[in-house]
């Protein structure tokens, strides 16, 4: 199953099948079963593809879905090996979703630093790259038929942190 983190809620967001939106609780295994899956346990919630972004980023990362219908996990709570915790320990607000479009601006002013960043973070020379994400873990960059991710040293708690980070990335060639 593949899903995108809603940033306002730091929920998971995913296509479903007809019935599931209307079930009183379901279960999101990550990323598979195994020793170190996490189940995120919780309430499913309707989502309108038309109006809530985040699907849109789904699409941009997975493709088109022939999936009917959308939902949020709005988790209560999550079991991994260690044990279990609450679902606010686990769902948490991207703290620079707000500024997600002038970050992408910004990161994508300077094409010539965002193709040597790729370059020397993955490997991949790809002349026509853009950013199409930042999070508070990195920056989402759309190069050609891929996409390629660029992470923060260390996941951010302010928007000011991710521009200092931004720069970081931007400025050093190698990982």
């Amino acid at each position: 199953m593949n899903f995108v983190i809603q940033a306002a809620t730091g929920c998971p967001v995913f296509p479903v099948r007809a019935d599931v939106p209307d079930a009183e609780s379901c279960a999101l295994v990550v990323p598979e079963h195994g020793p170190t899956a996490i189940v995120l346990m919780g309430t499913p919630g309707e989502v309108d593809p038309t109006r809530e972004a985040t699907c849109d980023v789904h699409a941009a990362h997975f493709g088109p879905t022939t999936l009917p219908r959308w939902v949020r996990l709005n988790i209560e709570s999550a079991r991994f090996s260690q044990g279990v915790c609450d679902g606010g320990e686990v769902a948490m607000p991207d703290v620079v979703a707000a500024q997600r479009s002038a970050l992408c601006r910004e990161v994508n002013a300077d094409r010539a630093a965002l193709t040597a960043a790729c370059l020397g973070r993955t490997g991949v020379h790809a002349p026509d790259v853009r950013a199409i994400n930042v999070d508070a873990s990195g920056i989402t960059v759309r190069a050609a038929f891929d996409l390629l991710r660029l992470e923060f040293g260390d996941e951010v708690d302010s928007v000011d942190a991710a521009r200092a980070e931004i720069a970081r990335l931007l400025r050093t060639v190698g990982p």
